[in-house]
């Protein structure tokens, strides 16, 4: 009777063992668990600037998936829980960051299928702050043609303006700081490869970063709506890998163009802040009553590059319930 009961005993440790062994290796273990020890091990303000320098880097322009699950998880971290143990100040102690954060970060091919535009500020676009360099490569294809779409029809959206020039005015700040000559750009680009970047663009780019950062917190950059500036801990983190998927794919994975921590303001994810913006304002449309007028901001946009264009609103009258055609819609060319 007591062996029996000691085989039972037994067989249930073992059942609990093997499905413990399971979940450590569970892609939702990975990243709900493993992924926020590794970060609460060092300075939050390191943590963000690594994050950065991966992400810029050229040949790691194809991991989009791995990029946003990274901030995800981290920016899902109070800034209390952090403690602080490791710093990241030094090229070594920068690599060692990244080799433990690779062997955490899930590849998904269904996500990570193309190879984005491998450019460094070779496109630029005419704003009210003059020409400014963009990041045309990134999670949305012909980036420019969307911003310029947005720019029409938020035409009289002041709010929704201002954050697209803050974005478009921190991406030529930081495409500006790091020259091409720091940049490395292979023939070809595996989809969703990643890499540790070299010591001279760390050293580069970690120091534009964080004059990026200052600029940012004391407003020399203007400012941006305060719904894509999230502190830490804010959100909760994703439940499922499949829904951090559908969150990504929807835009909604990583809402941020910069998060707050230790009261300054940090960029982040910078090749995809316009795409943050975007998906912000076209959320905030769709939930509001939007006074956006589509016809009327398009008609005025074609006013402004062609002269011969009358903007509207074209009236016509009618007597006796009869419609009268007017004589001439444009003026002579």
């Amino acid at each position: 009777m007591g062996k029996h009961r000691r085989s039972k005993k037994n067989i249930k440790r073992r059942i609990k063992s093997i499905r413990k062994q399971k979940m450590k290796s569970s892609p939702e273990f990975k990243t709900s668990d493993m992924l926020p020890k590794l970060f609460k091990q060092y300075r939050p303000e390191d943590v963000v600037v690594a994050l950065s320098v991966i992400q810029l880097w050229i040949p790691n322009i194809s991991s989009i998936y791995k990029h946003h699950m990274a901030v995800a998880v981290f920016r899902s971290i109070p800034e209390s829980k952090f403690l602080e143990e490791k710093p990241i100040r030094t090229y070594n102690e920068f690599s060692s960051f990244c080799l433990e954060l690779y062997k955490l970060l899930l590849s998904n091919p269904m996500l990570e299928d193309f190879v984005p535009e491998p450019d460094w500020g070779e496109i630029k676009l005419v704003s009210d702050d003059g020409i400014m360099k963009i990041f045309y490569g990134g999670s949305i294809e012909r980036i420019s043609d969307f911003i310029e779409a947005f720019r029409i029809v938020h035409s009289e959206n002041r709010k929704a303006l201002n954050d697209i020039n803050f974005v478009l005015r921190v991406q030529n700040r930081i495409l500006s700081l790091i020259p091409n000559s720091e940049m490395y750009v292979p023939e070809n680009i595996d989809s969703g490869h990643l890499e540790i970047p070299s010591d001279s663009f760390w050293d580069v780019c970690s120091a534009a970063l964080k004059e990026l950062t200052d600029s940012i917190s004391t407003g020399e950059l203007g400012t941006v709506s305060k719904e894509l500036v999230l502190e830490l801990g804010q959100c909760s983190k994703f439940e499922t890998i499949s829904d951090f998927g559908d969150k990504l794919m929807a835009g909604l994975a990583n809402p941020v163009v910069a998060l707050k921590i230790n009261n300054k303001l940090y960029p982040t994810l910078l090749r995809d802040s316009t795409d943050a913006v975007l998906s912000y304002w076209a959320r905030a449309s769709s939930s509001s009553k939007s006074n956006v007028n589509t016809i009327r901001s398009l008609s005025q946009y074609l006013a402004s590059i062609f002269p011969q264009v009358l903007s509207g609103p074209l009236i016509l009258p009618h007597f006796s319930g009869q419609l009268v055609k007017p004589q001439k819609y444009f003026p002579d060319s």
